[in-house]
């Protein structure tokens, strides 16, 4: 019987010793856990401090995050609520948005009622001018179409019967030029179409043939398109190409379509875009004839 009693108080003693054991070490892994989270706090505390237009951190704020509201907060919610915060801390200037529609209308307005007026050369470099307002010459273009504007100009001047075309004698450093920059035209034509057609018109000279015409609108080109050139440079030799090509009774070859877009180049370089235009559709529809032949 004595026996029995003394294995119950051991036991009890025990189970005692043990279930302290373990309440202990809950505690102390608690108070553990609790410093922690106050050390965390802490430097929580000292960061927010750092960020400026931001609030302390308190424990109000902490206390709170256990609440139902607190835990259903969206991000969004908190980035609202970051923004009305640093909105509190700007400065108290703003902009009125009156101030600001009246500002963009004006320059709005400026936009439409002004234009840049500038002037382009031959080369097709822009010289910058100033800017006008209410231009009674822009009034004028104003219900004129690009096209219509183009028709109403004055017509090409004719330079013949002042200036001479290029010799033969004098041709060959204006074809070398155009050679040396062939890569810009090709496969409108090649080296080899050049020098036939050039050699041709250095045995027999300047005639009413395919190969002077297009002989003298390589001339025509190599002058324009130099840097620095007069605007005029080379019109004689293509106003001279323009009357051999006029009589030419041969339109079907492929010779011919070179012609015709060599001049519709040099028109474009001079501006003229309408007889660009038509310059190329002609030679367009021409190629088309071949082609179907």
């Amino acid at each position: 019987m004595a026996f029995d009693v003394t294995i119950e108080i051991t036991l009890d003693k025990g189970f005692t010793s043990s279930s302290n054991d373990d309440q202990n070490q809950k505690l102390d892994l608690l108070l553990e856990r609790l410093s922690q989270f106050e050390e965390r706090i802490s430097q929580l505390e000292a960061s927010s401090h750092e960020s400026d237009g931001q609030a302390e951190v308190s424990w109000s704020t902490w206390r709170d995050l256990d609440t139902p509201s607190a835990r259903h907060t969206s991000p969004d919610t908190a980035t609202a609520t970051a923004a009305r915060s640093d909105a509190a801390q700007m400065p108290q200037y703003q902009v009125e948005d009156d101030d600001l529609q009246e500002d963009i209308a004006e320059m709005q307005s400026q936009d439409i009622n002004a234009y840049y007026n500038e002037s382009s050369d031959h080369m097709g470099n822009r010289t910058p001018g100033h800017i006008l307002f209410n231009d009674s010459k822009r009034a004028q273009y104003m219900e004129k179409s690009p096209l219509e504007c183009e028709e109403s100009r004055s017509p090409i001047p004719d330079v013949l019967s002042e200036t001479e075309p290029t010799s033969v004698s004098v041709m060959m450093p204006f074809v070398q030029d155009f050679l040396d920059r062939l890569f810009d035209v090709y496969p409108i034509t090649c080296k080899d179409t050049v020098e036939r057609m050039v050699g041709w018109v250095k045995s027999h000279g300047f005639q009413d043939d395919v190969p002077s015409c297009f002989t003298l609108l390589i001339v025509a080109l190599s002058k324009a398109y130099r840097s620095y050139a007069p605007v005029d440079s080379g019109l004689a030799d293509f106003q001279r190409a323009t009357q051999i090509l006029s009589r030419l009774s041969s339109r079907s070859s492929l010779e011919y379509v070179i012609v015709q877009v060599m001049s519709a180049l040099f028109l474009l370089k001079i501006g003229r875009l309408v007889n660009f235009t038509n310059t190329l559709h002609t030679a367009c529809a021409a190629l088309f004839t071949l082609i179907r032949r």
